[in-house]
């Protein structure tokens, strides 16, 4: 498939200790320097198996129903797999990280 890289750039390095609500089963990478560029070689196969989870986690939002799957374009699948990732990512933050844990709300796809 090709090359997937991200680039960061004005990060401050990561403290040398987990911070609260670290969950106790990851490990700490400790003081790291998240600035950079990181590259991953991403495979056919890799590509199909995101857009065929995407699909087939999100067809119903993508204008189908549970009896009749809609038909969203390759750019409707990415830019819902991407929306998913971004919210899980902020739905970890609020609930890990605020005090008291804050459960949040359903992904709501609008």
């Amino acid at each position: 498939m090709g090359t997937f890289t991200i680039t960061a750039s004005g990060f401050s390095n990561l403290p040398a200790s987990a911070p609260a609500g670290w969950p106790a089963g990851l490990v700490w990478p400790g003081a790291v320097a998240p600035n950079g560029t990181k590259s991953w070689t991403v495979s056919d196969a890799d590509w199909v198996n995101v857009v065929v989870w995407s699909a087939n986690r999100n067809f119903v939002d993508l204008g189908g129903s549970l009896t009749s799957p809609g038909t969203p374009t390759i750019g409707q699948i990415m830019l819902d797999f991407v929306t998913v990732f971004v919210s899980a990512i902020k739905d970890a933050v609020q609930h890990q990280f605020t005090t008291p844990p804050v459960v949040p709300p359903p992904i709501n796809f609008t």
